[in-house]
């Protein structure tokens, strides 16, 4: 009980129900690599398919140079079209 493991016949009723396609090659290949003698390993089979998660702190950071950049530059260009505008008008 909630030890990570289901049967084989409940892990194919839960592809069945997902409407997940796959061949029997493969579902033997997946149960092969995943089924010990408690069952289906189903915890260690949905580490295995979800993507790896990413770093919240690092990815904040980057985040938050990326959106200072993006304002720089923006606010840079805007500076450097007014400039051009203005010395465009003092020339005419």
């Amino acid at each position: 009980h909630n030890r990570g493991h289901v049967t084989r016949i409940q892990f194919r009723q839960c592809l069945a129900i997902a409407g997940l396609t796959y061949t029997e090659k493969e579902l033997q290949a997946v149960e092969a690599a995943f089924i010990d003698d408690d069952g289906f390993a189903y915890r260690r089979f949905l580490e295995w398919i979800q993507p790896r998660r990413r770093d919240p702190l690092r990815y904040n950071i980057l985040h938050e140079e990326a959106l200072k950049n993006i304002a720089e530059t923006t606010i840079n260009n805007l500076l450097d079209f007014f400039d051009g505008k203005l010395l465009n008008e003092q020339y005419e």
